[in-house]
């Protein structure tokens, strides 16, 4: 329910880092939902996946909801930083938006 496939196949690659790939991945897409600040309705957590890019870093990919979300806030990219350690996980999410003049 709170996965996508993709994210769950990466989490799985690692024997010992399961439960800790996871874990930053909810954080990052809890974080991901507070720059979003829905209003009445929740945001289903497949609508953000959250996944490591070539380059090591993590990438954003908004769906449904939380991509309308991100549009009707002005929002064109999300960035995440995750970080896990033992039993401790955490992410930051930053929205980036245009800046147009007056």
């Amino acid at each position: 329910r709170i996965f996508t496939p993709a994210e769950v196949r990466y989490a799985d690659s690692s024997e010992s880092g399961s439960a800790a790939r996871l874990a930053a991945r909810f954080a990052a897409k809890e974080a991901v939902i507070k720059v979003l600040r829905p209003d009445d309705q929740p945001v289903p957590w497949r609508d953000i996946e959250v996944l490591r890019g070539a380059s090591g870093a993590c990438d954003v990919k908004l769906t449904r909801r939380a991509a309308a979300l991100a549009r009707r806030a002005g929002i064109h990219e999300i960035s995440v930083s995750l970080t896990h350690h033992g039993s401790q996980a955490a992410a930051v999410a930053v929205g980036v938006r245009s800046v147009t003049s007056a």
